[in-house]
């Protein structure tokens, strides 16, 4: 379990990325919601090296990062799902 809950972040970073950085949507709104509700919910459990970059309090609203905060591996995990190497459900399925 706490895996599934440390990889909240990275489906948080990788899909805000798409979304506001490059303009697409490979998960719904409500998945997105969802990944922010469990992150908030699970926030004192998470111990990913990129939680840092999130601010709880501001997970309740269109936040994301300024394009040059993301980090490498999930501008380059982003690509890959848009070009169809990485299945992005895949990381939704092991949360819910």
């Amino acid at each position: 379990m706490k895996e599934s809950i440390n990889n909240l972040v990275t489906d948080w970073l990788i899909h805000s990325y798409l979304y506001y950085v490059l303009g697409q949507s490979v998960i719904t709104d409500g998945e997105f919601d969802y990944i922010a509700e469990q992150i908030k919910k699970n926030w004192s459990k998470i111990e990913h090296r990129h939680k840092y970059l999130l601010d709880k309090d501001f997970l309740k609203s269109a936040y994301y990062l300024p394009k040059s905060k993301y980090p490498e591996i999930i501008k380059s995990c982003a690509q890959s799902i848009l070009s169809g190497k990485i299945e992005c459900r895949r990381y939704l399925k092991n949360i819910k």
